[in-house]
């Protein structure tokens, strides 16, 4: 990789990444898949809710598109590790691309049944856990070690940043046009990166996992944690946003249409707030080279978003909503960066895959939480079900911060 200068501007420290062609056009087609992503995303949510009228659905058919990561993504980090990484990513968006014409179709002809939904969602869920471990695996060696955080931070302002137009341009979509207007995009935009992708240079795999069995595979990387406490604990700390925050994505339907009365468009306005407070909060994390008390960062941001969503619970102020899912969205970016950053800078490459699949395994106990809170909206109501479990949040962040003394100390 050639040489490239220090960057001394704000605005070329902030986007240092983006020197790097190939990171440039991984970033570039992430935006395009993701877009896609959240777009259908937040069609299939009103879909669901139109078609049952019923939270605990959502939840269900939420827990479809995360459930597959409590088991899937140990195969896909082994498989990351075990050949070529860009073909493995590159088919995963074919198979996203046939799922999303499928759903398309179906609705096109009107059908669909809410079971079909399910199961195309489960595949697409099982499709992502071969997709994140060759993404992590890919992302490091697109740019120097001392660009590695700001790498992290720009990508994931391209994944979550994507929910500023995704979203709200579903909901005006589903408002004028309905539900049709919406589904088929994710396949146009993953087309879209598999073009990109095939512009990037990317490195061999490394060898040495074939020279084992599949099992001695995975048996290195169990050893590795074992013998690696601070790894173990940075991916423990991954369960809290994914069980205890992100579930409410899942119940934004209900307050847009039940709470706010918003209807369709104020719903997309919802979603897509937490990805414009995302690109705020990255950026804003990404500007700073290096900075101490990166472990204290992780759990103030763990109790900040617990608050927040408390606060939106029982907001009945839609500009208020917004805000607070706005600051949610920025504070929880903030919280995965910086714990992302951290993981990719202390494993080795040879191991990147199978170890980055055990954090995919943490984020599978989102569908956990979506059943919960999708139940619990279910029995007392969506503001009292979210409220409770913001402060379930909080609690577990302070609780965490003082028996983990080791990452909480982390400059």
């Amino acid at each position: 990789m050639a040489k490239i200068p220090t960057p001394t501007t704000w605005q070329s420290t902030t986007f240092a990444s983006l020197r790097y062609k190939d990171y440039r056009w991984m970033w570039l087609g992430s935006i395009t898949e993701h877009a896609g992503e959240w777009a259908e995303l937040t069609a299939i949510s009103w879909l669901v809710l139109d078609i049952t009228g019923s939270p605990f659905w959502l939840g269900l058919v939420a827990f479809a598109r995360s459930g597959p990561r409590l088991v899937f993504p140990l195969i896909g980090g082994v498989v990351a590790d075990r050949i070529n990484r860009r073909n493995l990513l590159m088919s995963t968006l074919v198979a996203f691309s046939f799922l999303s014409v499928i759903l398309a179709a179906l609705v096109l002809t009107h059908q669909v049944q809410v079971w079909q939904i399910f199961l195309l969602v489960l595949l697409g869920g099982i499709a992502q856990c071969f997709n994140h471990p060759a993404r992590a695996t890919i992302l490091p060696n697109l740019v120097p070690r001392q660009d590695l955080v700001n790498a992290v931070s720009l990508d994931m302002a391209s994944v979550t940043g994507s929910r500023i137009f995704g979203p709200p341009l579903a909901g005006l979509f589903i408002g004028t046009f309905g539900i049709s207007g919406v589904l088929g995009v994710r396949a146009l935009g993953a087309l879209v990166t598999l073009i990109m992708l095939l512009f990037i240079d990317t490195p061999l795999t490394p060898f040495s996992a074939r020279k084992a069995s599949v099992l001695q595979n995975f048996s290195e990387s169990t050893s590795y944690l074992k013998s690696n406490s601070f790894v173990f604990f940075l991916i423990t700390l991954w369960v809290i946003p994914f069980l205890l925050v992100m579930p409410y994505v899942a119940l934004l339907p209900v307050f847009a249409r039940d709470i706010l009365k918003v209807g369709p468009e104020g719903y997309g306005l919802l979603m897509g707030a937490p990805g414009l407070g995302a690109i705020v909060g990255v950026f804003t994390l990404a500007s700073i080279r290096d900075f101490r008390r990166k472990g204290q960062l992780i759990f103030a941001c763990g109790v900040a978003l617990g608050v927040f969503l408390l606060s939106f619970a029982f907001s009945k102020w839609f500009a208020l909503s917004l805000f607070m899912v706005f600051i949610a969205g920025g504070t929880n970016a903030v919280y995965q960066a910086t714990n992302n950053s951290l993981l990719q800078l202390n494993i080795p490459d040879a191991l990147r895959g199978r170890i980055m699949s055990f954090r995919e395994v943490a984020t599978g106990m989102e569908p956990l939480g979506n059943l919960v809170l999708g139940a619990g909206a279910e029995l007392m109501g969506a503001p009292l079900a979210l409220g409770i479990q913001g402060v379930v949040c909080s609690l577990v962040s302070l609780a965490s911060a003082a028996l983990l003394r080791n990452v909480r100390r982390l400059q």
